[in-house]
């Protein structure tokens, strides 16, 4: 029996290390699935009543954000409604991509002045204690000028459209609406830096009120760019389709017939050259056939072995 007793206790220790094992292994990977769905409703919580802010909120900057994610979808569907009519068509840049290329880079260089206007105030704001308040009103600004470039990106180098152009100009036609919009909210965020006293304070007063203004005119001047750059943009050409598959086969096959007849002509031409040359090269063959024979006989007649011969 003691081979027996052996076995079952090696049998009995094995099998309370796997359910030790086991169990251990479960608990602790029931705390990693409650650790991870902690961090996951923590990381939620935030951008989850922000959304519920901005969709049920009473406040004025929700109301901001509400319109203009309606506008933002709306500009978006509305340009890629207007590529489909456009499908059949790509780009062709009769100055090459460099003058595209160089004339996007300044217009840019004008979006880099109009997002720098109100960044400026913004960072004032949060040195003033009204940072929060600037900030919500500014997002859904800037995050206009990241969905612009999008936008115009992925209809000028994924859908290969020429609508492509109209992009900027439905942004920033939006974006002066924008801008009237948060204007008095960044006046009155800046205002706590006019209450010092003498110059200072009315430098701070007259700044409030000039940003929203200088801003509106950078992006007047980055759409009249844009307006003036069109010739440079929209040359384009529409795709080959079935049809005109067929007509260069037209083409081709007429090129072809006029090629043969063309070579006809010139063997026609040169067989009747040929034909009316043939009696003149006929007479000069027979008169340089006599002027030979007439030589041999002349060379015979001097030769003296043949004048000897005949004394």
């Amino acid at each position: 029996l003691s081979p027996l007793v052996a076995l079952g206790t090696m049998a009995w220790t094995v099998a309370r290390v796997v359910c030790y094992t086991v169990t251990a292994a479960g608990a602790d990977m029931a705390w990693m699935l409650a650790g991870a769905w902690s961090v996951v409703l923590k990381g939620l919580s935030v951008p989850l009543s922000l959304l519920f802010f901005i969709l049920f909120s009473s406040a004025p900057v929700a109301g901001m954000v509400r319109v203009d994610v309606v506008a933002y979808l709306a500009l978006t569907a509305g340009l890629r409604f207007i590529s489909i009519f456009y499908e059949e068509h790509q780009e062709w840049r009769a100055q090459g991509d460099t003058a595209v290329s160089s004339a996007l880079e300044m217009q840019r260089v004008g979006l880099a002045a109009g997002v720098a206007a109100p960044l400026f105030g913004l960072v004032i704001a949060t040195i003033l204690g009204t940072g929060w308040t600037a900030a919500g009103v500014l997002v859904p600004y800037m995050f206009g000028i990241g969905l612009e470039f999008a936008t115009t990106d992925l209809l000028r180098e994924d859908v290969k459209t020429p609508a492509w152009v109209a992009a900027p100009v439905g942004f920033i036609l939006w974006r002066f609406v924008q801008i009237a919009a948060w204007a008095p909210y960044l006046h009155q965020c800046l205002l706590p830096a006019a209450t010092n006293p003498g110059n200072i304070g009315a430098f701070w007063y007259y700044l409030s009120l000039s940003l929203a203004p200088a801003t509106a005119l950078v992006w007047v001047g980055c759409l009249g760019m844009h307006v003036a750059n069109i010739p440079t943009f929209l040359r384009w050409q529409r795709l080959a389709g079935k049809e005109d598959a067929l007509a260069l086969a037209a083409i081709k096959v007429e090129i072809e017939e006029l090629t043969q007849e063309c070579e006809d002509l010139a063997a026609a031409r040169s067989g009747a050259r040929n034909a009316a040359l043939a009696p003149v090269q006929s007479k000069k063959s027979a008169a340089a056939v006599t002027r030979r024979t007439e030589a041999i006989i002349n060379d015979a007649a001097s030769s003296p072995g043949v004048g000897g011969g005949a004394a």
